[in-house]
């Protein structure tokens, strides 16, 4: 049986660790019993949590300690701490005495029982040696982590926290993280995640409704609003005046959010790291962009490209990166506007991007930087770097 997936995401201090945190008291507060739920810390030493039973070490001595455990063994553990119950019964009362004898000294009287069964910490330690040769002298940090999680999709740990599980990780070996936190839902498990690591969520089996955005001194996480986006741009493009390969951009939310996951995806999840995007239609505009960034100032900032694949798709897009508070511009073909759907899809972009910068080609990118499309150079990339980089780009069009 398939588990579950949240992913939160957002800059440094804006509380995802805390999320966590939350949710990890909630399902205490519903009762979840703590020993189904592990936490694994961004400041995790994974070297330390390889090593033997010590108080030091936590994660992998418990969930050693599960792996180790057979039917025999916990029947007779629950003896033990049956029995173990029945003498502090008998002798409550006489420590109980000892107590009062030392309080009556000052006056003072004893609030309860000096001692008490504690139901929430009934557990024993292992007396299990484990291999620290090959752990450290063969395995880097990404590796111990890719270890552990292992290991908890064998536990009984139901519940799994991982934040920033990624930070041990070359990006080399992150599909690797990501292959185990996929066997960990895979395994049935709740697996819920920090990250900052748009590399890492692209490599996720994830529904992009699962994922959580905390980016404003709200301090709250956000939900991706798909359906809330299609709703405001067919307010102004409605989906019957669209072509129809842009129709399934609109038809709903849950459509909207299937084209991101399969025609989008990466550049997408990228973007929800970003602190700005540039939306444009396809791959010249995109070459435009960058290139007009390198020329202009702003190649070196924190930004993301995302292609709509079409005009007609623009207003969807640009409605959901404000109900996200991301910071956006537009570059976009004007065509002819005597014509559908650009009538209609034009009027729609320059309402929506309002307060944000637009640059407009007048009919398209190409007849406004003079660069002729022939047959032969129509796709060609280079052709149209060579004509960006020969001619320059005039500040009129700085997309920023």
């Amino acid at each position: 049986m398939s588990g579950s997936i949240e992913v939160v995401i957002g800059p440094n201090g804006y509380g995802k660790t805390t999320y966590l945190e939350n949710k990890r008291r909630e399902l205490i507060k519903i009762g979840i019993d703590s020993r189904e739920i592990l936490f694994l810390p961004s400041e995790i030493k994974l070297l330390d949590e390889v090593k033997d039973s010590v108080d030091t070490s936590q994660t992998m001595e418990y969930l050693m300690s599960e792996m180790l455990e057979t039917p025999a063994y916990i029947l007779k553990r629950e003896e033990l701490f049956d029995e173990l119950d029945k003498a502090i019964s008998a002798n409550v009362a006489s420590l109980n005495r000892i107590l009062d004898e030392v309080l009556a000294l000052n006056g003072s009287a004893r609030a309860g029982d000096f001692i008490a069964p504690n139901a929430k910490k009934r557990s024993i330690k292992y007396p299990v040696v484990i291999n620290q040769k090959d752990i450290k002298e063969k395995m880097g940090s990404g590796q111990r982590m890719q270890l552990l999680l292992k290991f908890a999709a064998n536990s009984k740990k139901d519940h799994i926290f991982l934040d920033e599980p990624e930070k041990y990780s070359h990006p080399s070996l992150l599909n690797g993280t990501a292959k185990a936190i996929n066997d960990l839902v895979a395994s049935g498990k709740s697996v819920y995640i920090a990250t900052h690591s748009p590399k890492l969520v692209s490599m996720l089996d994830i529904n992009f409704k699962d994922i959580r955005i905390i980016n404003d001194n709200s301090h709250a996480p956000k939900e991706i609003d798909f359906d809330g986006a299609v709703v405001e741009a067919g307010k102004l493009v409605p989906v019957g005046s669209l072509p129809a390969n842009c129709k399934r951009y609109y038809v709903s939310g849950d459509s909207f959010r299937e084209c991101l996951e399969k025609r989008h995806a990466r550049p997408f999840v990228e973007s929800l790291f970003s602190k700005h995007v540039y939306l444009c239609e396809g791959a010249n505009d995109e070459i435009f962009i960058i290139e007009a960034l390198r020329q202009l100032g702003g190649y070196y900032d924190d930004y993301s490209v995302v292609k709509t694949w079409g005009k007609p798709n623009i207003p969807v897009f640009i409605a959901l990166y404000k109900g996200l508070n991301v910071d956006f511009s537009v570059v976009f073909d004007v065509d002819d506007e005597q014509k559908s759907p650009h009538n209609k899809v034009n009027l729609a972009i320059r309402k929506l991007v309002s307060g944000h910068t637009v640059v407009e080609f007048d009919p398209n990118l190409e007849t406004e930087i003079g660069y002729k499309i022939t047959g032969a150079n129509k796709g060609d990339s280079l052709a149209l770097l060579d004509h960006l980089e020969g001619t320059g780009i005039d500040v009129k069009f700085d997309p920023r």
